[in-house]
């Protein structure tokens, strides 16, 4: 392992990767952010897997007053974009709690199903409140996206960044779109 490289699991997290995580979500939360905040009033948000926190910057840019960010310790908590006291390090590939509540938060063990079987698509529908014509679910696997969440009837955008062939085994999504860019004009 190189020096400055942090190591987590088969996973190499060294400079380079944070930085290309870095502007990535920046410029996902900054085209995405200003269009979701003004339509779904969202005052606390938890990102697991925040890598050093820049979406949970963006929330609070858009009117999230509270956040959490959880990732693992190979984050360097002197290079966050948020606040250290918003960071927990933590093993995210086992359970946690953080003894307290979000407006949102959905992970596969709690609605007891996993991509791309519906039952997290439909506990989501369920727990979110929404019909599912106001839901638009985004993602990059034909599989675990397309295949779970069109049999029922969710808008599907399949972030096409490698410009795959879609196979003949997935449901034909309802956009394809080779980065995030899109997305807030299917908002409006």
């Amino acid at each position: 392992m190189r020096s400055g490289e942090l190591q987590h699991s088969a996973y190499a997290y060294d400079e380079r990767f944070f930085q290309t995580a870095d502007q990535t979500a920046a410029a996902a939360a900054d085209g995405l952010l200003p269009h979701l905040a003004r339509e779904i009033p969202i005052r606390s948000v938890l990102d697991v897997g925040c890598g050093r926190g820049v979406w949970l910057a963006r929330w609070l840019r858009y009117g999230a007053t509270d956040i959490a960010g959880v990732d693992g310790p190979y984050v360097d908590p002197k290079r966050l974009a948020i606040p250290p006291s918003a960071f927990r390090a933590l093993d995210v590939s086992a359970p946690f709690s953080l003894g307290r509540q979000f407006d949102l938060v959905c992970k596969a063990e709690r609605a007891r199903g996993y991509k791309p079987d519906g039952t997290l698509f439909r506990y989501l529908i369920r727990e979110s409140g929404l019909s599912v014509s106001q839901i638009l679910h985004s993602g990059q696997s034909q599989l675990t996206d397309m295949v779970g969440g069109k049999p029922l009837s969710l808008t599907i955008a399949w972030i096409n960044r490698r410009d795959l062939d879609l196979s003949p085994d997935v449901p034909a999504p309802d956009f394809i779109f080779s980065g995030l860019e899109p997305l807030p004009d299917l908002l409006t």
